[in-house]
């Protein structure tokens, strides 16, 4: 998260919305999804998206909807196989998130989230930062050009030293396979072991 937060202060620095009126708060003492369906735990999202929800993911999503919007950031760890891109899809449309970032492996950009943004929210516009200095410049600058309308940027993690993305205004990042995030020491910890 340190690694996130040095790239994208105002991540940090933002104060969230309160919850709309119709969100509970979120409190784990209590069961404050019990009886809710997708459409009430997520009432923002598009019913096309939510209808296939399973009542997991309702929750999940619903909870990390109301933390977001409460504390301005969560954490969704969910195994593989469980729905993670269906899940920060939904999630960026509950939230109404207009400049999205997805961190991803460069593998799983183009096969995973740009055919399940196309499936699931074809209105987004969503743009690959990679390839050459002038590719991911003309995708960088068409992300800021959908000003006020809905736009994803793919970076692959090495993209993430390329950019001093701490400029950029995000209104969520989502990171996939978070596990492969870093700071400096931990990576030369893992370098001093492979020379012993």
């Amino acid at each position: 998260m340190r690694v996130l937060l040095r790239l994208f202060p105002q991540l940090r620095e933002d104060v969230p919305a309160p919850p709309p009126p119709d969100v509970r708060p979120v409190d784990l003492s209590t069961p404050w999804a019990e009886g809710r369906s997708a459409e009430e735990l997520l009432p923002y999202a598009d019913e096309s998206i939510t209808s296939v929800l399973r009542r997991y993911q309702a929750v999940d999503l619903g909870y990390c909807a109301a933390r977001i919007r409460q504390d301005g950031g969560a954490y969704l760890g969910w195994d593989r196989g469980l729905g993670k891109t269906l899940g920060a899809i939904t999630l960026a449309n509950e939230l109404r998130a207009e400049s999205l970032i997805v961190v991803c492996p460069n593998s799983s950009k183009e096969l995973v989230w740009v055919a399940e943004f196309a499936k699931w929210l074809p209105d987004v516009a969503v743009f690959n930062y990679g390839g050459t200095a002038k590719q991911r410049d003309r995708a960088l600058e068409s992300w800021r050009e959908r000003g006020g309308a809905q736009s994803a940027l793919l970076v692959h993690f090495e993209g993430l030293r390329l950019h001093d993305w701490s400029k950029e205004q995000v209104d969520l990042l989502i990171v996939d396979e978070a596990h492969r995030l870093q700071n400096g020491s931990a990576s030369a910890r893992s370098a001093e072991c492979y020379k012993r």
